[in-house]
């Protein structure tokens, strides 16, 4: 992604830096982070040859990704930095994947870059996780696929290894119109996306009816990967709303279904005793203490955290229950394995229903469909 770009070509994920008074410095980023900054110094050093008096700072933070126009970014002297953004702050920077434009030297690239891509490869847009994705990804990418890969955070983004093959974009989708600005962004730049593959969780039902919905409108096909359903013991409840119909009087009661249905959970079975496992972020956290749960009965674990941990954890609070959702991938694996025999009865809330009308395929079937001609 480091290729030199012509004026009307190419897609960057992009941070805009301007020149500003002499003096006001160059600003540190305190949420810069997982950097190799080893080669920083001689990066700056180019910037103050482009603009000698003056130093940099962020202005607006992250923009949008968008097409880049080299006339017109460049016009007062503007330069791009490609990198990663999370909820509107920077928070990757790569300086092996770095790029910086000026007027003197349009497309002049810092550091090492990879081979140059062709508009011709085919390209396609991934809307994925940590799940299946990564892997999904590497196998398409051997295949001479060009990808986008869309994920929520910049964690999840540290499952894909670089590829020049490889575009990550770090951030929630902005909605259906969010899709339709994605897709009409790939074809204003001649290189349309083949095709859309959606391996969002299971349980991103909002995403996935997004997608469907304006690729539908667009006649853009759309692969919704599919997670098989796995064997083993588990009571299977249609809803988290059914949790009421059992009997969970003086159960000690796991629940691992995330931090936004934890308020529900909790009023869905009164007579519980309630633990939590959540994601070692601070939101989850402030839900977990809004619904009721005190710091004793909450873990911040990472998903794919080692078996004897997890175990550990059900010895501790002495869980005879738990709660966990039909997610079909690793983590229900895990819980599976960890209420075997003799261990707490598992409660799974069923997988949502998928978009009506929607092509879906398991991961198998789906490499088997994106395999391109010699």
């Amino acid at each position: 992604m480091t290729h030199a770009v012509q004026p009307g070509q190419g897609e960057f994920s992009a941070l805009f830096l301007d020149a500003v008074l002499t003096g006001d410095g160059i600003h540190a980023q305190p949420a810069l982070e997982h950097q190799p900054l080893a080669n920083l110094h001689p990066v700056l050093e180019l910037l103050g040859q482009i603009a000698p008096a003056d130093h940099l700072q962020l202005t607006r933070g992250i923009i949008r990704t968008q097409a880049i126009h080299l006339d017109r970014h460049l016009r007062h002297r503007r330069l791009i930095v490609l990198g990663v953004s999370h909820l509107g702050r920077f928070q990757h920077l790569n300086l092996e994947q770095t790029v910086i434009h000026s007027p003197a030297t349009i497309g002049g690239p810092i550091l090492m870059h990879g081979p140059e891509i062709q508009q011709t490869s085919p390209r396609l847009w991934l809307i994925g996780g940590t799940g299946e994705g990564p892997v999904v990804a590497e196998r398409l990418l051997q295949r001479g696929w060009h990808l986008t890969v869309s994920v929520v955070g910049a964690t999840a983004a540290l499952a894909y290894r670089p590829h020049p093959g490889l575009t990550l974009r770090v951030g929630a989708i902005d909605g259906e119109q969010g899709v339709w600005e994605e897709l009409a962004a790939a074809e204003s730049v001649g290189w349309p996306y083949a095709v859309v593959v959606d391996a969002s969780h299971p349980f991103a039902c909002l995403v996935s009816r997004q997608l469907a919905a304006v690729c539908k409108q667009r006649r853009q096909r759309l692969i919704r990967l599919l997670r098989p359903t796995l064997p083993g013991a588990a009571t299977i409840l249609p809803s988290l709303e059914t949790l009421r119909s059992r009997s969970l009087q003086g159960h000690r009661l796991l629940l691992a279904i995330g931090a936004r249905q934890l308020k529900q959970a909790l009023a869905c079975s009164p007579g519980a005793r309630h633990f939590a496992r959540l994601l070692p972020s601070p939101r989850a956290l402030q839900l977990a203490m809004a619904a009721g749960l005190a710091a004793d009965q909450v873990a911040c674990l990472r998903p794919g955290s080692e078996l004897e941990v997890e175990r550990s954890l059900i010895r501790r609070w002495r869980i005879t229950t738990v709660l966990a959702r039909q997610s079909g991938g690793a983590t229900e694996q895990l819980w599976r394995q960890l209420c075997a025999g003799p261990g707490p009865e598992l409660l799974l809330i069923g997988r949502p229903a998928e978009p009506a009308g929607v092509e879906a395929l398991s991961q198998t079937c789906l490499l088997e469909a994106l395999v391109l001609p010699q």
